[in-house]
């Protein structure tokens, strides 16, 4: 049985979630009336491959390096108690942090629904069982591929073997324990090269008894013609707009990196771009800043991403926004907060 305390914060994360949401859905509006309930947390910003269309691969040098601590996560935790829903990865691979299952465990005492995103080359059985013992609620594998020849093109120093090993092995250990709660979900990032092994992929994902997902790859201007499929069902808007058709991160979710700093999207990272370090400021004050409100203003409708990356000199803006074309309407200069 939940103690009264327990009970009464599940149920107010709950209606505030449901407000949050009206709100991104049908209103639209500048000051949010509520809090963010989705949050994703960068365990670490280190990567063991190297995939050619990540940030990670080709990060400037004076961006900030590291994994995120285990006291930092329970601060950073503490900063937004209105989380419910909580992405446990971002800019590295987060297995590579020795306090991961900690940090689930850590969030699931407070009732939080977690997610960790990971390339799975890097596990074993003891981690396999550190998994089943956090709680972990879904688990997504990054699986472009169904043979060594395709998964490697962009999972570049992966071995699709490995990771297929690493699925059975975490499948079995999960049936020796009795405990299948985690969700693994094989996620297939479609591009073309490896198109042709869609259907070969699902049918290893039911073998496994994985999720299948199968997800539009999001290419910059320059390299549409290196990587998108040729089969036009396997694209969508997002590579003719260079962007989602409609944001929903400025209204009910946040980004944090692993020391602290806090994004209005998982896109961005650039020390500059950064609106408050949550490990020495509260968050609320931000949340409906006139900076904030001025993002929301210029993104109610069709997204321009270019209006949240001010930080105009990294590789990963001139790569992918550089080439756009901002629309008018933003008037209002950054403020210092």
């Amino acid at each position: 049985m939940q103690s009264p305390g327990r009970a009464l914060r599940r149920a107010r994360n709950w209606l505030n979630k449901r407000l949050v949401q009206f709100q991104n859905e049908f209103l639209r509006n500048e000051r949010v009336l509520g809090h963010p309930f989705q949050l994703t947390l960068e365990p670490g910003n280190v990567c063991n491959l190297r995939c050619p269309l990540c940030p990670t691969t080709t990060r400037e040098a004076r961006l900030p390096k590291g994994f995120l601590r285990f006291e930092d996560a329970r601060r950073i935790l503490e900063r937004f108690p209105y989380t419910v829903q909580l992405v446990l990865s971002n800019w590295g691979e987060p297995f590579l942090n020795k306090d991961i299952f900690r940090i689930v465990r850590l969030a699931r005492e407070r009732d939080i629904r977690v997610q960790i995103e990971s390339n799975f080359t890097l596990f074993d059985e003891e981690k396999s069982r550190a998994l089943v013992a956090s709680g972990l609620d879904v688990l997504v594998v990054a699986l472009d591929g169904a043979s060594q020849e395709t998964y490697e093109r962009y999972r570049v120093g992966g071995r699709f073997a490995d990771v297929l090993a690493n699925v059975r092995t975490l499948r079995r250990v999960q049936d020796e324990l009795g405990d299948r709660r985690t969700e693994v979900r094989w996620k297939f990032v479609v591009n073309r090269f490896n198109e042709h092994e869609l259907e070969r992929a699902r049918a290893l994902a039911t073998e496994l008894g994985m999720t299948f997902q199968v997800v539009t790859i999001w290419t910059p201007p320059d390299e549409r013609k290196t990587w998108l499929p040729v089969d036009v069902a396997h694209t969508d808007g997002r590579n003719v707009r260079g962007g989602p058709p409609r944001c929903h991160h400025l209204w009910q979710a946040v980004s944090v990196n692993f020391n602290g700093d806090v994004f209005p999207c998982c896109s961005e990272f650039a020390p500059s771009d950064r609106l408050v370090n949550v490990l020495e400021q509260p968050f609320e004050p931000v949340w409906n800043s006139p900076d904030y409100r001025a993002r929301r203003r210029i993104n109610k409708g069709a997204v321009d991403c270019s209006r949240c990356h001010l930080d105009r000199d990294t590789n990963w803006y001139r790569t992918w926004i550089g080439e756009a074309e901002p629309r008018d309407g933003f008037t209002e200069p950054r403020r210092e907060l």
